[in-house]
């Protein structure tokens, strides 16, 4: 969904994942700063992000661990995670927060 040719840099990173056909998203890969250690929380909620942002109560915890970053623009996988179903034409938002994620605008 993006490359890791990043030009910004947070705590975290909002998406929308628009379905054209039925998927089920299981497993992502993020853009840390640094190597090494590296904690990350991933939220889902239905429908797009946008108006959302600082609604705690509208997104739903899928994922919280430890990962060994990989480094700046180096793919780090997350850990793998109960699917989040994605139904032809729906739109899933998804909130990654990392420490020291790395991403590209567009």
């Amino acid at each position: 969904m993006t490359t890791f040719n990043d030009d910004n840099g947070s705590q975290g990173n909002v998406f929308d994942v628009k379905a054209l056909q039925a998927l089920t998203v299981t497993e992502m890969d993020a853009n840390a700063s640094a190597s090494g250690s590296a904690s990350v929380t991933v939220f889902t909620k239905p429908g797009v992000y946008s108006g959302f942002e600082n609604n705690s109560g509208a997104w739903t915890s899928i994922l919280s661990a430890s990962v060994t970053s990989q480094g700046r623009g180096n793919p780090t996988p997350l850990p793998v995670y109960a699917g989040v179903e994605v139904a032809s034409g729906a739109t899933q938002a998804f909130f990654v927060i990392v420490t020291n994620i790395r991403y590209t605008n567009g």
